[in-house]
């Protein structure tokens, strides 16, 4: 029973994160137009556009991961 509403939290708050973490990505998309036009016009292609967006939004999950694991270890765990 404990796992289960563990589990069900976990899946909520998975989901939770994976939306900000797309929303923040869509934006960021939407936000710098021109500056892929620029890319493209300097002869950038769209895969290495897209590995842009995928390595930028990599790393922002990535350290929202982290600081959130610190985050949450610093406060459950008292030394």
């Amino acid at each position: 029973m404990f796992n289960t509403i563990f589990g069900f939290v976990f899946l909520l708050i998975g989901g939770i994160v994976l939306f900000t973490v797309s929303n923040t990505m869509n934006t960021a998309v939407i936000e710098r137009t021109v500056e892929i036009g620029t890319l493209r016009a300097t002869g950038l292609r769209r895969s290495g556009i897209r590995r842009l967006f995928v390595t930028e939004g990599a790393i922002l999950g990535v350290v929202g991961a982290v600081l959130g694991a610190r985050a949450g270890t610093e406060f459950v765990v008292d030394d």
